[in-house]
Formats: structure tokens, sequence, C-alpha cells
């Protein structure tokens, strides 16, 4: 969960976003093979295979990747696109010459899909971000981290929100008032606990906040102390938390040690975290849910602080 990803203001172009998924296909063989199954619809083939970000094709163009299998004349292309309203140049037009190796990789409602050569496929990164995010293979890769960061930046920059069937159908049999309501709620809830906890002091350290949401899962922020994370706050859906708390037992957490109150996140790709349901402090209406929710993570907090050192 990272709503801001450390690639927000360095990845700015149609070649940076180029040169950024190149180089990660470089580096993990699972997300190579997600890319290749996606964009090329095929498997990873077991021969030899060179990447080349803008490659010069001489008088016929410069693609934006060149992928060539076991150095052989057999290749295919993929042609990135950014903005909505960046235009296809003469060479795209033509498909390099080759319409049918040529794939676009383009967000959704690009203004020039109608021109593309035809032969020529379109996908989209909103899909390739949805087709990242739920495959279990990569959540196990070694560069994970890495991974949900660069989801995390295209969740920014190629949004793309969809609901379930399960959420559609609760749309459809749930008093739709009620539902809108607590919909509006939850986030200014969370909203105004990152409000108070941002540059609040305790004895003599002072508490940052930083967003940490994910898209379609979860809708919260981290409490930390310098560079050093304490708790988790928000609303995780996978965690069926309308409201709660969580910390990791990794190094750049506080909490190297249980935390009463809190229990193993019982899910095969999230087993390091520690949760915290602060549902009981929804469930009475004569209760300030914010003022009583504050209560209950100071106590956490000092849990955290104290313990902990």
């Amino acid at each position: 969960m990272s709503e801001r990803s450390i690639f927000v203001k360095v990845i700015r172009n149609e070649n940076a976003h180029t040169q950024l998924l190149c180089n990660l296909m470089e580096c993990s063989k699972i997300f190579r093979s997600l890319v290749f199954s996606f964009l090329l619809g095929i498997q990873l083939p077991e021969n030899d295979i060179t990447i080349c970000p803008q490659a010069d094709l001489g008088e016929i163009g410069r693609p934006d990747i060149k992928i060539l299998f076991n150095e052989s004349e057999i290749h295919r292309l993929i042609e990135v696109k950014v903005e909505t309203g960046c235009p296809l140049t003469v060479p795209q037009k033509s498909g390099y010459g080759n319409p049918s190796a040529l794939v676009f990789l383009v967000p959704k409602g690009w203004k020039y899909i109608d021109g593309i050569p035809s032969g020529s496929e379109v996908k989209f990164w909103n899909d390739l971000a949805i087709r990242l995010d739920g495959n279990a293979q990569l959540k196990l890769d070694p560069l994970d981290r890495l991974f949900r960061e660069y989801l995390s930046f295209l969740d920014l920059v190629f949004p793309s929100i969809h609901f379930t069937v399960p959420e559609v159908q609760m749309i459809s049999s749930t008093q739709r008032k009620d539902l809108i309501s607590v919909a509006l709620k939850l986030p200014r809830i969370v909203d105004a606990l990152a409000e108070h906890f941002d540059g609040l002091s305790i004895g003599d350290v002072t508490l940052t906040v930083e967003n940490d949401s994910d898209i379609n899962s979860a809708y919260g922020f981290n409490i930390k102390v310098g560079t050093t994370y304490l708790v988790w706050v928000g609303t995780w859906s996978d965690a069926e938390l309308l409201l709660g708390a969580g910390y990791k037992k990794q190094p750049d957490w506080k909490a190297h040690k249980p935390i009463e109150g809190f229990a193993l996140f019982n899910d095969c790709f999230s087993n390091d975290w520690y949760i915290h349901d602060l549902a009981d402090n929804l469930l009475d209406v004569q209760k300030d849910i914010v003022q009583d929710s504050i209560l209950h993570l100071d106590a956490i907090l000092e849990a955290i602080l104290v313990s902990c050192q």
C-alpha cells in the first residue's frame, strides 16, 4: 500500500516510462514473463531474449521497444504512449513496416486508437497493472517491494477502479442512502486521524504521517518517527478492516515483538502484517468515532514506543 510512489516526479515522460518497463523486465524473469504474456500473448521463450529500448531501425523509424528472440530476425515491437493526446507518427502509422509485429501500450482514452495500422494490437496500461497486481508469483519475487512501488505508480498515472461481482451485488441489494453515507464517512474518519497525528509530539518524539493506500483495497496512512514506521491506520478490505491498525515485523518498523491486541494477518501474501481491528469504535452510535479512535491509537503508540525500545 503506497499512495505516493518513489517514481512520482521521476518518471515524467514516455521515454522514462519505456526505460523503467525495460529495466523491470531485465531484472525479473517473473515480471518479464507476465509482460510478455499480456502484451505479446506468448509464453516466455526458453531461448535468449534481447530487449532494446529506443531501437534504431534506420529509415523505418525508432520504436520504443524492440524484442529480439535468440538474436534472429524474428522480433516484436512495442510502442508506448502515456498521454491520451499523443498522436501517431508516420512510421507508427505504417507499423514500422511490419504491423503484425507491433503492439501499442497506451492509456485508456487514447484518442488515436482508430488510426493504428491493420494487424497491430492495442493493450492498455490500466489492464497491465491489474494483471500484475493479481499475480501470486510476482508477490513472491525477491523484488516484490519494488514491484509494489511500480504498481502504486501505475495506479496514480493510469487509475482504473472496478467493482467486483460481490460489490455490485451488495450495491444492488443495499439501501443506497446508508451505503453512500458509510462510503463518505470512512475516508473522512481516516483523514481526520491523519490530521491529528501529523506533527503531534509524544514525549521527546514528534510524529509524522505518510499516505499509504492502495487504489483497490486500502485507504490509510503510516505514523512514523523519522524514518521509522510505528503503525499503519486506515480501511483495508483484504484484511476486512473497516477501521484498523497494523504494523510489519520488518527492520524499518519499530515494533519488533508482539503488541497486545494485534494478530497475524492470515494471508499467504501478507504474513508479515500484524493487525488490530478498531471496528468497535464504529458500532456505538453514542460515541465520537474520531475521538475514541484517537484514544485507542494513543494507547497503541505508547505500547510501541515504550515496550519496543
